[in-house]
């Protein structure tokens, strides 16, 4: 029988960690199904989390998008059948891909990568385009977009909706005891990846700064998930303490399992809708705040300016009156993109 390889190219930098995070969860959800599969991953040497990654590593100095005949050669040494570029790629790696056989998805979460992936030059190498947003986000499409759809045979692209771990209801007491908690009686706080910059203040110092307010205030016991690319001091102080980054099943077991959160408009916003918990968001990297307006729209999040005290006054809001979370509005995609993944490389 043929090992089935899949490599994933997902944008990755000493900032954000959200591709890779969604392409680390797809990539665990294969291997589950299938042990024997071989996966890799392309990532940034910049990324500190490159270092902590499950899987086969190939790195490249920076972006990969930037070294497109690094990546190539990594395709030429690796030959998986298929290659995921997680809102990354140039057309000579997509290019390259096709030419030693293997199939291609790009995914992309906002409308301008939508559009950047459905360009002719790009898109006649691409097998599948996934729209990893919440559904009711999608943009409709132009008559030259369903035109070109036409002229090279591709599927328009497919809403697969946002992805992210699945929660591990198994381990949820074991998580609760070890981290001192109990359910539905806590406050769980992540900026991200802990490397974003608003207006010169590291995002993660902000969030630290209101969880300790909120906290205490409250007698509300909080913690804190540490980002992959925030390397500041631990916090203990009262009912406040951080955590080290959590593996994604367990964090969203934990978050799940959460009476509030306080978290960045990046995809552990999505992440809060589908599992129905009250959540405050702030924008903290520029493609946030569009995702924030359409979830606030929708009762699925309380939004608050990137301030000390706009957060505490949110999250003061939300503990009085919570909101009535739709859960419905947003559903994981993790099983229907790794079934995809399957019938492109055929079981």
């Amino acid at each position: 029988m043929t090992v089935q390889k899949f490599l994933f190219v997902p944008v990755s930098s000493p900032k954000g960690v959200g591709e890779y995070m969604r392409s680390q969860a797809i990539a665990k959800k294969l291997q589950r199904d299938n042990p024997d599969a071989d996966i890799a991953f392309v990532l940034s040497a910049e990324a500190p989390y490159h270092k902590d990654c499950p899987f086969k590593v190939f790195l490249t100095p920076q972006s990969p998008t930037k070294h497109s005949s690094m990546v190539n050669k990594v395709m030429d040494e690796f030959q998986p059948q298929l290659v995921l570029f997680d809102a990354s790629g140039r057309v000579a790696q997509f290019r390259h891909a096709k030419a030693i056989g293997a199939k291609t998805v790009f995914t992309c979460q906002h409308n301008a990568k939508v559009r950047r992936g459905m360009r002719l030059r790009r898109w006649r190498y691409t097998d599948e385009i996934w729209r990893v947003q919440a559904h009711g986000a999608s943009a409709s499409y132009s008559s030259w977009q369903r035109l070109k759809s036409k002229i090279l045979n591709k599927p328009l692209p497919i809403p697969i909706g946002p992805i992210f771990p699945l929660p591990e209801p198994e381990k949820e007491d074991t998580l609760l005891h070890k981290h001192g908690l109990q359910k539905n009686n806590y406050l769980i706080v992540s900026s991200g990846s802990g490397g974003h910059y608003v207006e010169g203040k590291n995002a993660q110092e902000t969030f630290n700064e209101a969880a300790l307010i909120f906290a205490n205030k409250h007698k509300l016991e909080t913690r804190v998930v540490f980002g992959p690319n925030y390397s500041g001091s631990a916090i203990k102080q009262g009912y406040c303490a951080s955590v080290s980054t959590l593996e994604g099943g367990e964090f969203v077991t934990l978050l799940g399992s959460a009476k509030l959160a306080l978290i960045s408009a990046g995809s552990t916003l999505f992440q809060c809708a589908s599992l129905g918990v009250q959540n405050v968001s702030v924008s903290v990297a520029g493609d946030q705040a569009e995702r924030l307006e359409w979830c606030e729209q929708r009762n699925l999040t309380t939004g608050a300016a990137f301030d000390v005290n706009a957060i505490v006054s949110a999250l003061e809001s939300i503990n009085e009156q919570p909101q009535k979370i739709d859960r419905t509005l947003v559903e994981n995609g993790l099983i229907t993109a790794v079934n995809r993944m399957k019938n492109l490389v055929g079981e």
